[in-house]
């Protein structure tokens, strides 16, 4: 029996398993049913849109940060596994699992995929491979 029979509520895994909620469909219909195209928004990205107004070190400084976040990040999704491990069991459901895991691992690939291009942005502009000011 899956948690949409039982109508239980489900974690969701990809975000902090603490902060959200969410109950399931009554129907597999709401599962199947095509959604609207996703278009990613990322807020800091106008930082650095407009980044070119500041100085080198304030520069540096933000994709650092930004560094420091999702490593941060990154870090809380390997202890979701743990944290989720008594759900999980209660749950029984080694096929719902699966399908609840594979939303960590594309928080874990989005993540670190930015994670190593502001890493070589950050070699970049040690580098000074950017027009100076």
């Amino acid at each position: 029996m899956s948690l949409l029979d039982r109508g239980h509520p489900a974690r969701i895994f990809a975000v902090k398993m603490t902060a959200f909620q969410m109950t399931p469909p009554t129907t597999s219909t709401g599962l199947t049913t095509p959604l609207p195209p996703n278009e990613p928004r990322v807020p800091w990205l106008i930082q650095v849109f407009f980044a070119g107004q500041l100085s080198d070190e304030e520069i540096l400084a933000l994709f650092e940060r930004e560094a420091g976040q999702l490593r941060d990040q990154l870090a809380s999704y390997e202890q979701i596994p743990q944290e989720s491990a008594e759900y999980v069991k209660a749950v029984g459901s080694p096929r719902e699992t699966f399908f609840w895991m594979l939303t960590l691992e594309y928080g874990n690939t989005v993540n670190q995929a930015a994670l190593e291009w502001i890493e070589s942005v950050i070699e970049r502009l040690g580098r000074k491979e950017h027009p100076s000011k």
